[in-house]
């Protein structure tokens, strides 16, 4: 894999030469080459640092900043990504110093959507981080720690598992949906609260929502609430921990979750 993400390094460094070397090229206002092949091709800028390095490699569209990035130091490709409306959209990709892959995801207008793959500098998975939007900001979700050995690490996670006991099923039938804590971040107790969340997972005004109270860090949400055809259901797990001191004062963490499933 080292190999790998050393020869796509050395590749945009040669492509960007060639690109030089093949149009007639002037510097702009910012220090940066301005290259457009041709009329149908998109705008490629690139930035040399004093040392004669790439800074960065950058398309634009209409004097835009949009598409592809690659941002360099020291001479390493350091990370990529996809730039619209001056934000990440698309998959983003980290290295490390030694050119090795440092972690890896998707970004929608750019906070980090879904889970994100972090690998240490020898090319093993450490970890991976599950990050959901939540009124247009970032909130990390969930996450995995793996051992040495590649195993999961149980004391440093934070996770759930949903398990459905059928993805599909017939009307009038009722559907079970089965949650677990697989890892605790306060270790005390769990409660699952489903309902007609939004994508935000807010209520709409008037709305309920269930609440289950779990045993063993697991809790099963049963319904025949539900509509033919393509349904999705949408919670949260809050993994509590009363204060010891005064039992008023609870601290709390969420994770949410959405599973879709459907009614034939």
């Amino acid at each position: 894999m080292k190999t790998l993400f050393l020869k796509l390094s050395k590749a945009a460094m040669l492509l960007a030469t060639m690109l030089l070397i093949s149009c007639d090229n002037q510097l702009n206002d910012k220090g940066e080459y301005v290259i457009k092949p041709n009329k149908l091709s998109e705008e490629v800028r690139i930035k040399y640092n004093n040392k004669g390095n790439i800074d960065y490699i950058q398309e634009y569209a209409d004097g835009i900043p949009s598409g592809l990035f690659m941002n360099f130091k020291r001479g390493n490709l350091k990370d990529i990504s996809t730039i619209k409306d001056d934000k990440n959209n698309g998959c983003g990709v980290v290295f490390h110093s030694n050119g090795m892959l440092n972690n890896f995801g998707q970004y929608i207008n750019g906070n980090k959507t879904g889970w994100f793959y972090v690998f240490d500098k020898e090319g093993n998975l450490s970890n991976k981080r599950e990050y959901v939007s939540l009124n247009g900001k970032e909130y990390l979700n969930q996450w995995v720690d793996y051992a040495s050995d590649g195993s999961i690490d149980r004391l440093s996670s934070n996770y759930i598992k949903v398990s459905p006991v059928k993805d599909t099923i017939k009307m009038d039938e009722e559907y079970k949906l089965n949650i677990s804590l697989e890892a605790a971040y306060f270790k005390q107790f769990m409660v699952l609260i489903t309902g007609p969340f939004d994508e935000n997972f807010a209520l709409p005004k008037g709305a309920k929502c269930d609440t289950i109270k779990s045993v063993n860090f697991a809790a099963t949400y049963k319904t025949k609430n539900y509509k033919k055809g393509a349904n999705i259901l949408r919670g949260m797990v809050l993994d509590l921990q009363p204060d010891a001191k005064d039992p008023k004062k609870i601290s709390t963490r969420k994770i949410y979750f959405s599973h879709d499933f459907r009614v034939k």
